[in-house]
């Protein structure tokens, strides 16, 4: 478990009206006190939860894309980034950037 996470769960543990000491907790566990009191109060959340909320299709999706351009190239017929755009838009129901599949290649 990662030093925030045992401190939010530190936090988490203490009884109903105890009040939090962020500075002592933060200590600790060797967290920033800031980001410890962000993070419990809900204002900031990891970076990699912003990042999947930021994705235009969910894991599930991006493997049914997958799934598909595996399919295409087995049958010999690898797909072209416009392609891969436009079946991702269709998953996604609404239209990508212009440069999404090229990030999604990358991915």
């Amino acid at each position: 478990m990662a030093s925030i996470e045992a401190a939010l769960a530190a936090i988490e543990a203490l009884q109903p009206g105890e009040k939090v000491n962020y500075t002592q907790i933060a200590k600790r566990f060797s967290v920033v006190r800031s980001t410890l009191t962000r993070r419990h109060q809900g204002v900031s959340t990891p970076l990699d939860t912003r990042y999947r909320n930021q994705q235009s299709l969910h894991p599930q999706q991006e493997q049914e894309l997958l799934r598909y351009i595996e399919h295409l190239t087995r049958e010999g017929l690898p797909p072209k980034r416009s392609m891969i755009r436009n079946f991702g838009s269709q998953i996604a129901k609404k239209e990508l950037g212009k440069h999404w599949a090229d990030s999604y290649i990358q991915r």
